[in-house]
């Protein structure tokens, strides 16, 4: 299977320093020091919106099911993540 993305949901105080670069919100940065070392790229869902319900999704792509649920586990670590889920490609096998 390939094409997997994790989905991530973090708090609207989280999402809002993540995308303001802001080093001093202390559960973002546990999720941008997470990412990086996962090398990760987290990017925000909805990057136009200032909806509080819709900042708080983010996505990410992994190579594979291993990795997904690995970086699932991982980021379910920190405490600014409400949750994060694999999600398989829109594409049939």
């Amino acid at each position: 299977m390939k094409g997997l993305r994790v989905c991530i949901q973090v708090d609207a105080s989280v999402a809002r320093a993540l995308r303001k670069h802001d080093e001093s919100n202390t559960e973002a940065d546990e999720v941008r020091t997470r990412a990086e070392h996962l090398d990760l790229l987290v990017w925000p869902m909805h990057p136009d919106s200032e909806d509080a319900s819709l900042i708080e999704f983010l996505m990410a792509d992994v190579p594979d099911r291993e990795t997904g649920e690995r970086v699932v586990t991982e980021l379910m670590k920190c405490r600014g993540v409400k949750g994060a889920y694999l999600k398989p490609a829109d594409e049939l096998p």
